[in-house]
């Protein structure tokens, strides 16, 4: 499930309410950012069904950057029944965060 958020309160309630969310923090002019969120999307979608990703422009909502200590971009977080187990920021690897969420994936949501 992918999902826009435009106020604070919205991820918040997200986060608390979904079992599991992956949120990516963004910059209109981030160029990393703007390849990511396709790969993300896809490698969601295709390898974790249950989890809902929602993306965060930081410009749009700088009270949600500053609330998840979010000071450069791209950042990932997921959340998997309300807390943050995984936190990537900058260059990574999608395929290592693959893994990561997949252990997680498989003991919280098998």
């Amino acid at each position: 499930m992918f999902r826009e958020i435009t106020d604070e309160g919205e991820l918040r309630e997200l986060i608390k309410k979904e079992t599991a969310v992956l949120v990516l923090f963004s910059s209109r002019n981030c160029q990393v950012c703007h390849a990511l969120k396709p790969r993300l999307r896809e490698l969601i979608a295709q390898s974790f069904p249950l989890i809902t990703m929602v993306p965060v422009e930081t410009e749009q909502v700088a009270v949600l950057a500053a609330e998840n200590q979010v000071f450069t971009v791209p950042v990932v977080l997921v959340f998997f029944g309300g807390r943050e187990f995984i936190r990537k920021t900058g260059s990574f690897s999608l395929a290592e965060l693959h893994s990561e969420i997949n252990r997680l994936y498989q003991l919280m949501l098998s």
